[in-house]
């Protein structure tokens, strides 16, 4: 566990303001998302934070960043943190190459990138409204609480791209077909829980769950506990009306 009193905002080693344009984009559409549907504003643009840092600068502050395609950083020393968000540039090149963002979440690949990005962006996030209040989080509530998010924002940007939420079609793709490859924390219980949540939630209130009241409410609730409270709000299964 963790608790930050000061967070500092380090410039990024290197300005890749250009070439990250298409991923900033996506960026401010996610960030709109998590706004506007949970409520989850840090103050903090994201893109500020994301850059495609030197293999050295990641040996030094997250070595296990060096083999992924992104990662969130927080690199903590007493009431400090130095915060970003590495992406590789296969995944910068992966983003480029759909000019669009129907082409990009109409392909697998292009599906599974934008959500790395919004994991990501979740952690991110969380993070820094963590410390700003002082609270205390854990990388495992982080994990759980981004495997939430990816099927929210994944949701409204395909509502919002071709008309239709693909719920239950997203929440196959990431609890069905997705492999885990995380060793930094219990990623694998933070799946299952989410898996859990989803499905059942989504066996009661059906495909456009996300329009219901109740489970918005609920949503909201879950982003802003940590620990045991998080876990126990996502054990509730909403009862259709």
């Amino acid at each position: 566990m963790f608790q930050l009193s000061w967070l500092s905002n380090m410039s990024t080693p290197y300005d890749t303001s250009q070439t990250l344009s298409r991923l900033f984009a996506h960026a401010r559409l996610i960030e709109s998302y998590m706004a506007g549907y949970m409520g989850i504003n840090s103050g903090c643009p994201v893109e500020q934070y994301i850059n495609c840092y030197p293999d050295e600068f990641l040996a030094l502050v997250c070595p296990d960043a060096l083999k992924l395609s992104a990662a969130f950083i927080a690199n903590e020393a007493g009431h400090e943190a130095f915060v970003g968000i590495h992406i590789s540039q296969e995944f910068v090149q992966l983003l480029d190459a759909h000019a669009t963002l129907d082409t990009l979440l109409s392909s697998r690949e292009g599906l599974n990138a934008f959500l790395i990005l919004v994991e990501e962006i979740s952690h991110f996030h969380n993070y820094v409204l963590s410390a700003e209040s002082n609270g205390k989080l854990s990388r495992f509530d982080l994990e759980l609480q981004a495997e939430v998010d990816k099927v929210i924002i994944g949701s409204l940007a395909l509502i919002g791209t071709f008309g239709r939420p693909h719920l239950n079609e997203l929440v196959h793709l990431l609890f069905n077909e997705s492999i885990i490859c995380c060793t930094l924390t219990d990623y694998a219980l933070a799946s299952k829980l989410a898996e859990k949540f989803w499905k059942k939630n989504l066996h009661q209130l059906g495909s456009n769950m996300l329009f219901d009241s109740r489970f918005r409410r609920l949503i909201q609730e879950a982003s802003r506990k940590s620990g045991e409270e998080k876990i126990m709000i996502l054990e509730t299964i909403i009862q259709a009306a």
